[in-house]
């Protein structure tokens, strides 16, 4: 008889197959896109595919905050995260073959530059994030700092829209200016998305914020001279 998966291998599954969806749907979109199947669409879904399934494991804590009956989802996040982060290394991966002018013949001169930049950063928070996940990373920095150490997320967010911004800025700009009526670039939408997803989690702390201001604060009592 076939034994009862683990809770683990649970969320392991349902992770790869929630990317997988969004792989294919992002993949047929991008096609559509393009107008046929190539390296660049490919590489393009894969890509946007990374950044929904990051997107998707940073909002489910906000999704457990404001929808207590969904508590118990918030552990695949995790899971969630690593099946984009490993989306985004195989994205970072086809670059090599959309543009090897850019990205592996002069790899060391472009170093320097906003694209290699705020991309070799963004990908290094989330290896970060990996490592001080991990058992011995949690014991090693202890529980507060870790969940410090993931917060910084939302900055890798941060810079991969930013460099969204950069590298696809022209061809944005032609869709704005040309294709109202057309399929908009689906890195476009993965940046919208992750902005999305960054202003969702802002909403928490406001209403954090918000909780704390109008919980009444209890009054000492007043000291009585004998």
């Amino acid at each position: 008889m076939p034994t009862e998966p683990t809770p683990l291998q649970r969320m392991w599954h349902t992770a790869f197959k929630l990317g997988g969806v969004v792989l294919v749907l992002s993949l047929l979109y991008s096609v559509a896109y393009f107008g046929e199947a190539s390296v660049l669409s490919l590489s393009r879904a894969i890509g946007a595919a990374a950044a929904f399934m990051i997107g998707i494991s940073y909002a489910m804590s906000g999704v457990g905050y404001y929808f207590d009956f969904l508590d118990d989802k918030v552990a695949y996040r995790k899971y969630f995260g690593l099946v984009g982060l490993l989306l985004a290394l195989i994205y970072t991966y086809t670059l090599f073959f959309v543009d090897p002018g850019t990205y592996f013949f002069n790899f060391f001169y472009n170093l320097g530059t906003p694209d290699f930049v705020l991309g070799i950063l963004a990908m290094g928070i989330l290896l970060g994030m990996v490592i001080i996940s991990t058992p011995e990373g949690i014991k090693a920095i202890g529980t507060q700092n870790w969940r410090l150490g993931l917060r910084t997320g939302y900055v890798s967010s941060a810079l991969l829209v930013t460099r969204a911004a950069i590298v696809h800025s022209t061809e944005w700009h032609y869709w704005w200016a040309h294709g109202h009526w057309y399929l908009p670039p689906i890195m476009l939408i993965a940046t919208v998305f992750t902005i999305g997803v960054i202003l969702f989690r802002a909403s928490i702390f406001f209403s954090k914020m918000i909780q704390r201001a109008r919980t009444p604060k209890e009054t000492p009592p007043l000291e009585t001279s004998s």
